[in-house]
């Protein structure tokens, strides 16, 4: 769910108004699909009402004088940490993981070419 137009806000949307599907729409799309956004878009999550998981792979582009918000390191130790979802992805899959969230800021790539 996410309030088109808030990325241009100086201050955050009232919820309430958040909360109606006047104001604030609900994205949905096919498996396999991608969503390319504004990251300053102010969205939320709905209540899962299948019997399935729901999964999301996020990914940002940032310039590069730009310091993220996000501590991707610290995130990506938890994930991998989660042994009943870790163990459900083969290495290679583990791998494309790391490298989509770390690229060539991992720390085991810092201290090879340090």
């Amino acid at each position: 769910m996410f309030y088109p137009g808030s990325h241009e806000f100086f201050s955050p949307p009232n919820i309430e108004q958040f909360s109606t599907p006047e104001v604030a729409q609900i994205l949905t799309a096919p498996a396999g699909s991608v969503l390319v956004a504004h990251s300053a878009w102010w969205h939320r999550q709905t209540q899962n009402k299948s019997p399935n998981p729901r999964h999301a792979l996020l990914g940002c582009f940032t310039r590069g004088f730009v310091v993220p918000k996000a501590d991707m390191e610290t995130q990506f130790d938890k994930i991998s940490q989660m042994s009943s979802y870790w163990a459900n992805l083969d290495p290679r899959q583990q791998a494309d993981l790391q490298q989509l969230m770390l690229g060539s800021h991992s720390r085991a790539l810092r201290d090879v070419q340090a």
